[in-house]
């Protein structure tokens, strides 16, 4: 655990290292703007550092919800937020003296339908993976004696998660 940590910490010495040498080079066309995401960048981290557990925990309140859902509304939703950043991405990439709209509108259409049709797809692989990803994470907090409030307060998830881990629903979980 402790390795794994300073990995982690490692890996983000070197993102911040390569976002603030990023301008050295390339060339920023708004400075102001690009350091204070890259500040928003550092702060988050530096809180993730300070408490690991925090984000793995509103990692998992954060799949609870999703999984009152439908799947294929979390798919629709995890596609969207892929559309939403490659637009993002493409508007500030490619708004050097040409009008946001304009390339919305007129150059990109082609892109934007090439676009529309990965995301979809994309949604549902990446709601597989967060589906894993919290059934190994719970499933390492039962096995460590650890508990959320959210779980111990939802019987019929309470079962699920006995059910995968021993197959008997008859022995309390937490």
């Amino acid at each position: 655990m402790i390795h794994n940590r300073m990995v982690k910490r490692m890996m983000y010495i070197v993102i911040l290292g390569v976002l603030l040498a990023g301008p050295l080079l390339i060339e920023v066309n708004r400075p102001v703007p690009y350091y204070l995401i890259v500040l928003a960048v550092f702060l988050y981290l530096f809180r993730d550092i300070q408490d690991p557990d925090r984000s793995r925990n509103r990692f998992l309140y954060k799949c609870y919800q999703q999984r009152r859902r439908s799947y294929h509304v979390n798919a629709f939703r995890e596609g969207a937020v892929f559309l939403l950043q490659v637009s993002f991405i493409l508007a500030v990439s490619l708004s050097g003296g040409i009008e946001p709209f304009t390339v919305y509108i007129r150059e990109l259409w082609g892109l934007w339908i090439v676009v529309l049709v990965i995301a979809l797809p994309l949604g549902y692989i990446r709601v597989e993976m967060n589906e894993t990803l919290y059934e190994e994470a719970v499933q390492k907090m039962v096995e460590n004696g650890e508990t959320l409030r959210f779980l111990e307060e939802d019987p019929i998830e309470r079962e699920r998660i006995l059910k995968n881990q021993t197959g008997d629903d008859r022995q309390p979980l937490l």
